[in-house]
């Protein structure tokens, strides 16, 4: 059966058996102001079965150079795209398979974006897609994840990752993720695909828009999402990574050590939080300067005999480096912490992240 015959799906439609296509781009860049869409790749979902036989993946021919570091993560050169369509061939063919479904995505703010750059770029006139943001319906289910990354939630529901890093492959792992998380969401009175937008845009902040019928809320992006989105394409949580901010070393102290130890430490290395050691190989985790007060004033004298892990949280809420800082304000927001942790492409523990160091390093943008 041809895509275009499947009738799209309505704010009603039961996600259960949503018809949408799964979308995903490798880029130049993470920089959306600098980067190209080098790579176009979807794959259907059709009536809630993923039919990988109903799939879309073409590079796109661009003049601009390929960052060595994307490079290193996709696997995508010069040569590769050499010779290849321009972005304007391949999206219209993308359309024709797309049809007016629904578009689903992991952190689909990143390439809706890049999607409406490439259209000024071609000058072409752009309308944002029905769309659903399957990392949001990840932060809605409240999985206990020390991160949200692709690799974390599936390895979370125990799923094969194939081709990852191929616009094509994340997009079929981002369509088995959205079906490991409907019966989480079921649970959570999620059920169809206008509670599942409704959910999102109330995540973000978001409000209805004034004057609107439920459906035609959805008639394309939301006008609050879509605003969001241009708004901060240009901003400066898109244009920096954690690493640029965040304060490496990581400061740790053993699970086994006491409060006093670990109020010294606050005090001599000016610090708001400590990363707690496991006492196994489980996870780090953390104590704040908070969580030694409430310890105090919960306890008073016997507190400072118990071990930190008496007073720390586990596991230790991370992100990449390599993760602009938008990512940390909206899992700060989430889980309404004020430090993470902050990990490499080893997942090995690099460096430390609060509330603190994102005032700061906004505060120095705006006196330069």
């Amino acid at each position: 059966m041809n895509l275009l015959r499947i009738p799209p799906a309505t704010a009603a439609t039961h996600l259960v058996s949503l018809s949408a296509v799964v979308l995903d781009t490798e880029t130049t860049a993470l920089d959306v102001r600098k980067a190209r869409i080098l790579e176009v790749g979807a794959v259907a979902l059709v009536n809630g079965v993923v039919d990988e036989g109903r799939k879309f993946s073409e590079y796109v021919g661009v003049s601009e150079g390929i960052s060595p570091e994307s490079t290193a993560v996709h696997g995508i050169t010069a040569k590769a795209i050499a010779g290849k369509d321009a972005f304007a061939e391949v999206y219209s063919r993308f359309r024709k398979f797309a049809g007016n479904h629904v578009i689903l995505g992991y952190s689909l703010d990143f390439d809706l974006t890049m999607l409406r750059k490439e259209h000024g770029r071609a000058g072409l006139s752009w309308k944002p897609p029905r769309a659903l943001d399957v990392k949001q319906l990840v932060r809605l289910s409240r999985l206990p994840l020390p991160n949200d990354a692709l690799e974390t939630v599936a390895s979370w529901f125990k799923i094969e990752v194939k081709n990852r890093h191929t616009a094509y492959g994340d997009a079929v792992l981002t369509a088995k993720i959205y079906l490991a998380l409907l019966p989480i969401l079921r649970e959570r009175g999620i059920r169809t695909l206008g509670e599942a937008m409704t959910a999102c845009r109330k995540l973000e902040g978001g409000t209805a828009v004034p004057g609107k019928q439920f459906d035609s809320i959805y008639d394309g992006v939301s006008a609050a999402s879509a605003m969001s989105v241009l708004a901060r394409a240009d901003s400066y949580p898109y244009r920096h990574r954690i690493a640029d901010v965040m304060a490496s070393p990581p400061i740790s102290v053993s699970s086994r050590a006491g409060l006093r130890t670990a109020l010294n430490m606050l005090a001599e290395k000016r610090v708001s939080s400590l990363f707690v050691q496991p006492p196994d190989n489980g996870p780090h985790g953390i104590i704040t300067e908070r969580d030694v007060l409430r310890a105090i004033a919960r306890d008073g004298e016997k507190a400072f005999a118990m071990p930190l892990s008496t007073y720390a949280s586990f596991p230790l809420l991370t992100l990449r480096d390599t993760d602009f800082i938008y990512v940390a304000i909206g899992r700060m927001r989430q889980h309404k912490v004020r430090h993470l942790g902050v990990v490499d492409g080893e997942n090995n523990l690099v460096g430390a992240l609060s509330q603190r160091d994102l005032l700061k390093a906004r505060a120095t943008r705006r006196s330069h």
